[in-house]
């Protein structure tokens, strides 16, 4: 998740980021409950004890309801918003969660997946892979600039190993890393994925003997069975005696053992706090309520904190309880997390802290210590003194806050006075909670380090480094630095995606927390904030691409992602800009060019990017959650809206409701390519029969067609080009067999995890799926060629010195059989003058499927300066042509002079681009990448002689400024002597800001490298380029020759250095 500022919101989020767009009259609300601020008369509290049962109750339990979960959230709408501030992201993920799996009266089975996955559990640890159909991972493959890997719940440290680290996914199952995050990989055998995981116990005495809290202790959106245990180092599971049954939606948040007697362990809960006395053999409830933490202070004394109500004290043990007095809560406390200090071996856990949020603002109520064991509590810093520990300011001064989903603490191992606090940030005291500062942010805001929103866990090592646990991965603060050590950490949580038609190996990935990602063969960067939906390429405009975000979020950009444009929102009572779905139904239209069609409460659809829309209604007023478009009627749809399906074509032109349907909660619907009254439907039901019906008369009569499929949603449906059926369950990929009326498992590899996506893609012979918790997944199509293969992208700067012309090609295999070499074959073609040429690569292993390699560099040389298209062949002497051509400008300056720019970025470097261009042209020569936050990075150019602009956009509206965090960035482009062409630093430009500058010859005579000597490197190019008649480069006398005059002026000036004069 990512926070968000009051600051400037039209200018802001509704030209860029709008995902993140605030209700601000809402926001200015729930900010008054901050520091400070005394609510009126008609904005009052409600305390736990006036309420049955609050919205976060209501999401776990063996009564757990998302719709009071949802009735109760609407309740307090005043005190949250659309954005993060009090909760409204996470919650909604949660809901949309839990009605695609049940619906909104039934609670989520959560062992049903458990049950329902023995039998590939079993064979997922013996299975061969099969080499024809293999699943492989396929993104994101690294951190996303601007974005993040995923999140982790919490890091445990083994205690046998320092350098083992464990993380917690919750909805990627359990990682570990050898070499302190360096590297990760998948602990034991890859099936727990769908049940994550929030909490972790390795056995002090046997480090293959580990416990497993199931579930998701935070935003509850996974499936949880309870404690699991592993004796064998991960290869094998087993449910201890503390598992939940079917009906339970239990949820478990903390392991805590006890500190000398290793057969009892504390297991915190939404049911209460559980005690085993015999190593997990039994269990006991000792302590009634929602436990979200618990502290061991000695052998026999331990606290626990029930969230809604307080803390409560053991002296026996756990057998009886007496609550602690809090001061300053108002009955108003809500989750509630606690903190001891470690020290080496010996236990001094006399000085105890708690900090906990309001129970329904979920901001910050209190800051409280005890230095007596947790008999008497003093209150720190509170709500009405800040400051606000869990909001997303850097100085506390903003009322959000969000603690259901990220709150914790930590002691320093070495000093009980220093303890940190994380929320959307990290907060340090060093004195016990007097005072407070923000060191870590999630912009990196004034003097704060950037790491990524919403900490979950903190581990403070004796070496005095500190791991966080948040939404984007593991990060290790260290030395007043941050870093990022999420790279490996395949944990991604998806929504949809979509794959470039046209452009091999080009796809945009909406995803949890993380925004929509664009991949690319050389990078990958967040295109788009908050949490990413549908998103899809248009295939006959270069460069176009459209995203969405929450409620009906919709975006289009007209420059591949650089810059997104907002063409729908939420905030009218109809029409396109009506309130969607969590996940609103988007998607070009199959039959009509150009369209693009969104479901929200009505269908509405634009033929021109989403400047004018035409709606269709008659569908009643509940939200559309699934879309299915006909490529043969572009009148047809149709419409799932929870449990209800509408119809309608070219013969009716309205909507009717479609009959004969369990009235299950609908995952995904279709509409077969060749017969429009052939219709698919999946359900999110955990009943047998009841994952997919078919109906093939128009919805007149249905069919059962679920054999094979596990008892569990069906969330994905996809026609491939070839006819074939597919579906994505919460268990893997299944084809459908027409002969057998029958589905079977769609190749090997894949982890256990819910698939929420399918697409087909054509190019690269693939089936592609979006994963709940595992990223993006790809094994070979059915129908799949022998051999294929394609270049999908070259690796070369568009710039390049003198009359070279080099690169690297990368080349993506995706034939079935394995291939030994493949010849590229290019042809650099400018005006009239054609140059080709091959260059072999043979390979050591052999390419399988879904191999992306590089192949061996080119190096051609071109007659002339200036802008040469560069088409490229995959070629096999065995097999011919092995897929589509690719075709690249690159341009020959004809000189040796180079410029580089060196640009560092602000805390909202998101918003920052540059561009490159001839001057009074508007052809964009070079433009950048996104940048992170605080990071700098330095570029060359070697341009041909000719005048140029730099062009910088800042679609924030401050510049470098970095006027809200406070750290200013810049810039500075410099010559080939280091002169400086143009800098700034801190510079608030606006918008805009245009630096325009030339390059002329001679710039240093005789230096044909530009590197500001004359040396053998330029004597070599003289000497290769003596005898030249025309388009010489070597020609210092300017006689359009290179002959011996030419050749004593170079030596005249041999060893020698250039000045800028």
């Amino acid at each position: 998740m990512h926070a968000h500022r009051l600051f400037d919101w039209t200018s802001r989020h509704v030209k860029q980021f709008a995902p993140s767009l605030l209700v601000l009259a809402v926001l200015t609300l729930c900010a008054q409950a901050g520091r400070g601020q005394t609510l009126s008369p008609n904005h009052a509290i409600d305390t736990p004890s006036e309420q049955t049962k609050t919205w976060s109750e209501w999401m776990s339990g063996p009564d757990a309801s998302l719709a009071k979960a949802q009735e109760a959230f609407e309740s307090q709408a005043e005190w949250r918003t659309t954005s993060r501030s009090c909760g409204e992201k996470a919650f909604a993920r949660w809901a949309w969660w839990a009605e695609a799996r049940g619906g909104r009266t039934a609670s989520v089975p959560r062992s049903a997946w458990w049950q329902a996955s023995e039998n590939w559990r079993q064979t997922a640890a013996v299975l061969p892979p099969d080499e024809d159909v293999h699943w492989r991972h396929v993104a994101p493959r690294s951190v996303p600039t601007h974005g993040g890997a995923g999140r982790i719940n919490r890091v445990r440290i083994d205690p046998h190993d320092a350098q083992h680290w464990y993380a917690c996914a919750p909805a990627g199952g359990l990682w570990h890393s050898w070499d302190e995050g360096q590297t990760w990989d998948v602990f034991g055998v890859d099936v727990l994925a769908p049940l994550g995981v929030t909490d972790l116990w390795i056995d002090p005495e046997d480090a293959d003997h580990l416990w497993l809290a199931t579930g998701d202790g935070n935003g509850g959106d996974t499936y949880s069975i309870g404690i699991l245990e592993t004796t064998d180092g991960g290869a094998n599971w087993a449910p201890l005696e503390l598992s939940f049954e079917v009906q339970q939606g239990q949820t478990i948040h903390a392991i805590r053992p006890h500190r000398t007697m290793t057969d009892t362990v504390f297991v915190a809960t939404d049911l209460g706090l559980f005690r085993t006395t015999n190593a997990g053999s039994t269990f006991d409830i000792v302590r009634s309520g929602n436990a979200r933490d618990a502290v061991w202070i000695n052998d026999s004394t331990a606290v626990v904190a029930i969230e809604n109500v307080g803390l409560y004290r053991t002296t026996d043990v756990g057998e009886n309880w007496v609550p602690c007095e809090l001061p300053q809560t108002a009955n108003s406390v809500g989750r509630i997390q606690l903190a001891g200090q470690s020290a080496g071996e010996a236990m001094n856990l006399d000085t105890l802290y708690a900090v906990a949020g309001h129970y329904f603002q979920q901001n910050f109520l209190a800051f409280w210590r005890s230095v007596d064991g947790g008999v008497t509590w003093t209150a720190e810093a509170s709500r009405e003194e800040g400051p606000n520990l869990l909001g997303y300011t850097v100085n506390g001064a903003d009322g959000a806050g969000q603690a259901f989903w990220d709150l914790c603490i930590a002691v320093d191992p070495n000093n009980a006075n220093r303890v940190l606090v994380g929320g959307v940030n990290l907060w340090e005291t060093t004195d016990g909670g007097t005072t407070w500062n923000c060191p870590v942010h999630w912009q990196g805001a004034s003097e704060a380090k950037y790491a990524h929103a919403d900490q979950h866990s903190i581990t403070m090592l004796e070496d005095g480094r500190i791991v966080l646990g948040n939404d984007g991965g593991v990060f290790v603060w260290e030395d007043g630095e941050v870093t990022d050590f999420s790279s490996g950490l395949d944990i991604t949580q998806g929504y949809a995606m979509g794959i470039h038609p046209n452009r091999a190996a080009h796809l945009l990935v909406g995803t949890q927390d993380n925004g929509t990602t664009l991949v690319q063969p050389d990078f990958e960067a967040r295109v788009l904030d908050g949490d990413g939906f549908h998103a899809f390429f248009d295939s006959e405009v270069d460069g176009r691409l459209y995203a969405s975000s929450y409620y009906g979020l919709l975006y289009r950009s007209d420059d591949g992602g650089r810059t997104m444009t907002n063409i729908a929102n939420y905030f009218q009572a109809g029409g396109p800009n009506e309130v969607g779905a969590w996940q609103t139904p988007f998607q070009h239209h199959p039959a009509v060019s150009g369209r693009i069609v969104a479901a929200k409460k009505s269908l509405h659809f634009s033929d021109d990017g989403g400047n004018t829309w035409t709606s269709w209604g008659g569908m009643g007023t509940v939200r559309s959650t699934a879309l299915a478009l006909s490529p043969k009627d572009p009148e047809a749809a149709l419409v799932a809206k929870s449990g209800v399906v509408y119809w309608r074509d070219s013969l009716s032109l309205t909507f009717n409701e479609i009959d004969g349907l369990p009235g299950t909660v609908v995952g995904d619907v279709a509409i077969d390519s060749e017969d429009s009254g052939t219709w698919w439907v999946s359900f999110g039901a955990f009943t047998e029969g009841q994952q997919v019906w078919r109906t093939q008369n128009h919805g007149a009569t249905w069919e059962d067609v679920s054999t094979g499929l596990p008892v569990l949603p069906v969330q994905a449906l996809l026609q491939l080009e070839d006819g074939n059926w597919v579906c994505g369950s919460d268990l893997g990929v299944h084809l459908w067999n027409e002969e057998t009326m029958s589905w079977s498992n769609l190749g090997t590899g894949l982890p256990l995890t819910p698939v929420v996506d399918i697409q087909e893609d054509a190019t690269l012979h693939r089936v592609v799926v979006s994963t709940y918790g595992r990223g993006l997944w790809a094994c070979p199509l059915p129908s799949a060629p022998a051999v294929a293969g394609t270049i999908t992208d070259i690796m070369a700067p568009r710039t390049q010195c003198m009359g070279l012309l080099t690169g690297q090609p990368r080349f993506h295999y995706s034939g079935t059989q394995n291939l030994d070499e493949v010849h590229c074959v290019f042809e650099a073609q400018q005006g009239n003058v054609l140059i080709q040429d091959t260059v072999w690569t043979g390979f050591d292993s052999p390419l399988v499927h879904g191999d992306a390699v590089s192949l061996n560099a080119f190096n051609l040389e071109v007659p002339n300066a200036g802008a040469w298209e560069v088409t490229f062949h995959a070629w096999s002497p065995e097999h011919g042509e092995l897929g589509s051509s690719l075709s690249v400008t690159l341009m020959a300056s004809g000189l040796g002079h180079t410029s580089t720019l060196t640009w560092w970025g602000d805390c909202e470097n998101v918003d920052m681009r540059w561009e490159l261009r001839e001057a009074f042209s508007d052809e964009v020569l070079l433009q950048s990448l996104p940048l992170s936050a605080a990071d700098t990075v330095s570029q060359t150019w070697c341009l041909a002689e000719g005048c140029y602009e730099l062009v910088w956009n800042d679609q924030g509206g401050d510049g470098f400024s970095g006027a809200y965090c406070g750290e200013p960035g810049g810039y500075a482009l410099k010559g080939p002597f280091e002169d400086i062409i143009s800098q700034a630093q801190g510079l608030d430009f606006g918008e805009e800001l245009t630096v325009p500058f030339c390059v002329s010859v001679p710039w240093c005579y005789a230096d044909f490298n530009g590197d500001g000597t004359r040396s053998v490197d330029d004597l070599l190019t003289m000497l290769s380029d003596f005898g030249c008649q025309s388009f010489c480069y070597a020609d210092t006398d300017l006689d359009d020759s290179v002959g011996v005059s030419d050749l004593m002026n170079m030596l005249s000036v041999f060893g020698q250095g250039c000045s800028i004069d």
